[in-house]
């Protein structure tokens, strides 16, 4: 719990979150172990219940499509993290509409990923 704290902290400095810390983390794998050299897609999988229907059965949830800029991976972290928070930032108005809808609005990309980050 210590490291966790730690992260929690360091994070903070850079006002992101633990999940969007490690998000970042995997785009720059990704891009230095395929050497990228377009941006990519990550997409991230969350939870999708809200008040209306938390009392329901089924499976909600929601695809949260990142585009990587591979030159925010080729700066220092303080840049991707800020990118990657924007980017964030500018996205929530989209988790609604479908994935088919999403995968129409998002620039072609010849690589894409998928990330969750599940906290034990």
């Amino acid at each position: 719990m210590e490291h966790y704290k730690a992260l929690r902290s360091f994070a903070k400095q850079f006002r992101i979150t633990p999940p969007l810390y490690f998000k970042c983390l995997y785009a720059l794998l990704i891009s230095q172990y395929t050497r990228a050299e377009n941006s990519f897609l990550v997409t991230e999988f969350q939870a999708g219940r809200n008040k209306l229907n938390k009392d329901s059965l089924g499976c909600f949830y929601h695809t949260n499509p990142t585009v990587i800029d591979i030159a925010s991976t080729r700066g220092s972290l303080a840049e991707l993290f800020e990118a990657a928070r924007e980017q964030q930032k500018s996205s929530r108005d989209f988790l609604e509409i479908s994935h088919l809808k999403q995968m129409q609005l998002m620039p072609p990309s010849a690589l894409h990923f998928s990330y969750n980050y599940l906290m034990m």
